[in-house]
This record gives C-alpha cells, structure tokens and sequence, in this order.
C-alpha cells in the first residue's frame, strides 16, 4: 500500500510540473487512474474464486467420444524396407573390407603383430562408421513406386561408381 501511495505523490508532482501541457496532463492522469485501480496480488489471491475454473469443478455429465471405426475388411500394405538388404546392397563392398579385416590376423606372421590387429579392430569400427552413415543416406530415398527392392537396386547402382573410383584414385596413387 506504501508503494502505491508513493507512486501516486510521484504522479501528483509531475502533474504540478507539467501543469501547462495538457498531453502529458491526460497521460499522467491515466497512469494515476491505473495505479489507483491496482489490485496487489493478495487480494487478487483472496477473491478469487475456484469454481470459476474448470480444473476444479467436476462436470455433472460424463461424455464418452467413441472413435468411429467401420468393419471393412481392408488391410493397407505397406512395403517395408528391410535394414539387412538396405545395408548389404548399399555397402557390400565396405561389408567386404570388414571380413577381410576380420581374416587378415590369421593369414600371416606379419597380421598378428600387435599394431597391425589394433590397426584392423580400429579400421573396422571406421568402417562400421561409414556403414551406418551411408544406410541411413540411403534410407532418406523415398520408396521407390512402393516397391522396396527398386531401392535395393538403387543403392546397388549408387554404391559401384564409388568402389570402382576407390579403385581408380588407387592406381592412379601408385604410378
């Protein structure tokens, strides 16, 4: 209450100051009804009433929505993509590296050494890397005419330029 009173003397003597200017005049004046008209938070807390909102009041009837369901006997078919052709056709080669990798400590003396099994294990998790990103790339291709083996054939055909570059960026390193 000390506060409004103070806000409202404040008012008062700008209205003494500005007492020509009709314009700040009619501002001050609403400020001073706004001010006037302000209800603190407690007493906005005291008179409010529970029953006016609806969380509180318990509804006399109860209303069911029932979903309407019809009996026909349709069945939509939705192809799905499976994760295994979708990885093995858009990574068959890097699938390729990873059994390499996996065989080559047993090929030879020099495989077992200890760097080179670290460097295979590490070379199979990059490749597991490149495998998950490269399926969910292909994954983001819309299903083809709703036949998921026209994008099986896709990422067959999207994945051989590649190796075939791997393998011509090699040869050209070489020479």
């Amino acid at each position: 209450m000390s506060n409004k009173i103070e806000k409202l003397e404040s008012i008062n003597n700008l209205k003494k100051i500005y007492k020509t200017d009709s314009l700040k005049i009619v501002e001050l004046t609403e400020l001073e009804n706004c001010i006037y008209n302000r209800k603190h938070y407690s007493d906005r807390l005291r008179n409010l009433d529970l029953n006016q909102l609806n969380i509180f009041k318990k509804s006399d009837k109860t209303e069911i929505k029932r979903s309407v369901i019809k009996n026909k006997n349709i069945t939509i078919k939705k192809p799905i993509r499976s994760l295994f052709w979708m990885v093995l056709t858009s990574n068959y080669f890097f699938i390729i590296m990873i059994i390499g990798l996996i065989v080559m400590p047993f090929t030879g003396s020099v495989h077992r050494e200890l760097k080179n099994v670290l460097g295979a294990i590490s070379g199979i998790i990059i490749i597991i890397g490149i495998i998950y990103l490269i399926t969910w790339i292909a994954y983001k291709i819309p299903l083809l005419w709703n036949r998921p083996y026209l994008n099986y054939i896709l990422n067959l055909l999207i994945h051989s330029p590649f190796i075939y570059l791997i393998f011509w960026w090699n040869k050209a390193g070489k020479n």
